[in-house]
């Protein structure tokens, strides 16, 4: 019963039970296994082109173009290989029930069983790996290589996830960016965040946060968005030349300005302390899925750092008045309180400042008695002179009156 109805199609291949067999005018077909193409059937009266390739069982068994232009030129290779595929056109779909949900969506790739396995409308997506984009429903212009990559996703838009289950849980996040083993594996809704390394992205307890980066294997988990992390608990070291991390701080893109920086006040409550990281009560706190263990993992512990403790920081911003932007407290119960020391900059110049009109103070106090010691001394030389004038003529007369006797 291959190719039964065809009556002006010419150039097609028809291989298997029902293969091609309701088509009619359709060309430059194939159809290679049990039912494939076995329904496409649309006649505009005159032979014309619809180049579909369907290889394997019931591929593209539905396809059905409704004028010259859709349900054309897709490539199904597979058992049940876009299946349900109605107008949809310039699909590729490669792998056992690959695309087999689909119906108008266009211009899709998916190589790999169950490969956009419940698409139907999502359009310019490509789907590399088992079960890659699995769930995908209306979402378009995604990206997954990787088995179970964006595994999850129903509509989100322009992702792209670039190993084994990254992006796994996304499901209406838009503009996000996962290269790396289950990168921003817990991310459902969040948008344009970009983790890059071995399991690296966002905490599992803040699924909806956005524009964050995270670098680095089993990187930091971000558990708030507008935040970047690079490294992971045990990193050491980051940095770069003498500019390497600068702030925008150009006057004119700066509103409200105002002078009310805490010094001293603030400065003088803060303790300074020596302390080491206990890496186990951060991966407690944060939930941050830690690697095995390597030799260098815990050189972090080991070593003696110098600094304050946050909470001690709000603290003494509380009791000032000091809306101070050097530390962020935590949102959520995962997430641990952050310092920028650099922040300290500038209530430090303040603190200098406020000494240094104390020091102008007391040095123009000092200046003034100085000089008015200056004029006593004065005084007293010219009335000590007076003095010693009076004498020397007191002299003088003892001695004529002496003389005299």
């Amino acid at each position: 019963w291959a190719l039964y109805a065809n009556t002006l199609g010419q150039q097609n291949t028809a291989s298997g039970v029902d293969a091609l067999y309701a088509n009619t005018t359709a060309c430059q077909n194939t159809a290679i296994g049990v039912k494939a193409l076995s329904t496409q059937s649309f006649s505009p009266g005159a032979a014309w082109a619809s180049g579909n390739v369907a290889v394997g069982y019931e591929a593209l068994f539905s396809n059905q173009p409704t004028s010259i232009s859709n349900g054309v030129n897709n490539t199904a290779v597979g058992h049940s290989a876009l299946k349900a595929n109605t107008t949809g056109f310039e699909n590729t779909a490669i792998g056992v029930t690959a695309m087999i949900s689909n119906t108008t969506g266009s211009q899709n790739t998916a190589i790999g069983r169950q490969a956009l396995f419940y698409n139907l409308q999502g359009s310019d997506n490509t789907a590399c790996g088992y079960k890659a984009l699995r769930n995908n429903d209306y979402g378009s212009y995604n990206s997954a290589n990787g088995n179970y990559s964006l595994h999850s996703n129903i509509d989100g838009y322009q992702n792209v996830a670039n190993g084994y289950g990254a992006l796994y849980s996304n499901t209406t996040g838009d503009g996000n960016t996962a290269i790396g083993y289950q990168t921003l594996y817990s991310n459902v809704g969040g948008n344009i965040n970009t983790a890059i390394g071995y399991d690296a992205g966002t905490a599992p307890g803040s699924p909806n946060i956005s524009n964050t980066v995270s670098v680095g294997n089993n990187g930091y988990y971000n558990a708030a968005s507008n935040q970047a992390f690079i490294g992971n608990l045990s990193t050491l070291w980051t940095g770069g030349n003498s500019t390497w991390f600068t702030y925008a701080s150009d006057g004119r893109v700066k509103n409200n300005v105002k002078e009310d920086v805490k010094g001293l006040d603030f400065i003088t409550r803060l303790r300074p302390v020596t302390y080491n990281l206990d890496i186990t009560a951060m991966r407690t706190i944060t939930g941050n899925a830690e690697t095995t263990d390597f030799p260098e993992k815990y050189d972090v512990e080991k070593i003696k750092q110098s600094g304050f403790i946050a909470q001690e920081v709000e603290l003494a911003a509380i009791e000032t008045g000091y809306n101070f932007s050097g530390f962020t407290s935590p949102k959520h119960d995962n997430e641990l309180y952050t310092m920028s020391y650099a922040q300290f900059v500038v209530p430090l110049v303040k603190a200098v400042q406020e000494l240094n009109e104390d020091l102008k103070s007391e040095v123009s106090s000092l200046k003034s008695e100085a000089s008015s010691m200056k004029t006593q001394i004065a005084s007293l030389k010219s009335d000590n002179e007076i003095l010693i004038h009076r004498l020397e003529k007191l002299e003088l007369l003892i001695g004529a009156k002496g003389n005299e006797d």
